[in-house]
């Protein structure tokens, strides 16, 4: 979707690619782009900082799915990983692959249980009942850009289809 913001017809070649194998076009793409690589790499190692600064000093319980989201797995087995840590109430899910009934998928950076902190920060006590998550995600930029909030809008439908309701608010970790 957010291939498609940008370009209508990327996305189609994408979604090709994909598809048909067999295709022609499928063996006259461009090689990949070292620049994204270096990219993922230097986000990869800012989202550890944020997990280290943000929940593990905290004393948050943090479970980390990135080897599923990384898997060669399909991507509903990669999603199952994340309904099965949700069960355990977790306060923070890392690397969350997230599938959706209308065939969106991702990897959000983070789930963090809403009842962890007030509107004032402090502390809060957790509700009774299953918790609910909402999204994070982290960027490597200092202001938001629209293609990064519609990806959280899809992660948040998404996580919605996982727990009965979506979140009522995202965040961007700038």
């Amino acid at each position: 979707l957010v291939t498609y913001a940008d370009s209508p017809y990327a996305a189609y070649l994408d979604r090709l690619v994909e598809e048909r194998l067999d295709h022609p076009l499928t063996h006259r793409r461009d090689p990949p782009d070292r620049f994204p690589e270096l990219l993922g790499r230097k986000g990869a190692a800012d989202e550890a900082i944020v997990v280290r600064r943000l929940f593990e000093e905290r004393g948050l319980r943090v479970v980390d799915l990135s080897r599923a989201a990384s898997s060669q797995a399909p991507r509903a087995e990669r999603a199952v990983a994340t309904a099965e840590a949700l069960r355990s109430a977790p306060e923070i899910v890392y690397q969350a692959p997230l599938i959706g009934s209308r065939g969106f998928y991702g990897v959000a950076d983070f789930l963090v249980r809403t009842d962890l902190l007030t509107a004032d920060g402090a502390q809060a006590s957790p509700s009774v009942g299953a918790p609910v998550y909402t999204v994070w995600d982290a960027k490597l930029a200092r202001r938001p850009r629209p293609q990064q909030l519609l990806q959280l809008c899809c992660y948040a439908e998404m996580l919605g289809e996982l727990q009965g309701a979506p979140p009522e608010t995202v965040a961007l970790v700038l």
